[in-house]
């Protein structure tokens, strides 16, 4: 089992980092302070790396993410620079441990009115930096076409008297759109132009965004889209994927679903875990 210290992809690289030789011959006779490793093994299901060669500690990098329940064991050969001495069998197991490098980013949520793209009648916006929620944003959106669907009522309780005199989408999105954007410096280190955006099943989302800038003749800035749903099925393959059953196996358990702005901030506790 993994130390109970390890909560993130950075920890592992320090824990695996530190493991040198002297403490995987558990403070044996070995005291040598240069030591190669000459050879190894890495195993994770099928795949295996080896014939590397590094010195005084072990730098094993993940060419793909650690999921649930994920498996590491390589054997390693050491020695020092005269002669090969001693072989190792190291076994890791992370339980229950996923790690997110998607630290800066925008969760978005939109509920609708109808069945059309342009129809948003609310919507919820949670912007993560450096890995804490730095704002929330939340606002009913006059819906174009303007009437409401039983479905979509019954989904979020949303009727067309509580919308009859919200703003519409311009007026909304230009109290969202400064949270987007990044300075150049920001830019250039995190490299991206402005915040992407994650939904769970951005399909919709997406949609929904590009069709209301295209309804009110405003030209999109392009927004990168990440989703949290598509992830899930690759980090849970056994399901279920929804928002909520994700966001309860995220800790963050869910108390008003289809409120865009309870959406929103349950996506971002998502996405910090597993994007």
């Amino acid at each position: 089992m993994a130390p109970s210290f390890i909560r993130s992809r950075t920890d592992i690289w320090r824990t695996l980092n530190g493991l040198t030789p002297e403490l995987l011959l558990n403070h044996s006779q070995l005291h040598n302070p240069h030591i190669i490793v000459h050879s190894f093994e890495m195993m994770v299901g099928n795949k295996k790396i080896n014939q590397k060669q590094y010195s005084k500690s072990l730098e094993i990098i993940f060419w793909q993410p650690p999921y649930i329940n994920y498996s590491i064991e390589f054997v390693l050969i050491m020695g020092d620079e005269y002669s090969v001495f001693r072989l190792f069998f190291v076994s890791l197991h992370f339980d229950n441990y996923y790690s997110s490098t998607m630290q800066n980013f925008a969760a978005i949520d939109f509920e609708g009115a109808n069945r059309n793209y342009t129809s948003a009648c609310s919507v919820g916006v949670v912007v993560v930096r450096n890995g804490a929620i730095v704002h929330s944003f939340y606002s009913l959106i006059h819906p174009e076409p303007n009437y409401y669907e039983w479905y979509n009522t019954k989904v979020h309780g949303l009727r067309k008297k509580d919308t009859q005199d919200a703003p519409k989408f311009p007026e909304v999105w230009a109290c969202i759109r400064p949270y987007l954007e990044l300075s150049a410096q920001e830019s250039q280190m995190l490299g991206f132009e402005r915040l992407p955006l994650v939904a769970h099943g951005k399909n919709y989302d997406e949609n929904v965004l590009r069709s209301l800038f295209r309804m009110y003749k405003i030209k999109y800035p392009n927004y990168k889209f990440l989703c949290t749903f598509e992830q899930a099925r690759k980090v849970w393959p056994e399901g279920p994927h929804t928002l909520v059953a994700c966001a309860e196996r995220c800790g963050s358990p869910m108390a008003k679903h289809h409120h865009a702005l309870a959406d929103a901030e349950a996506c971002a506790a998502i996405a910090l875990q597993i994007l």
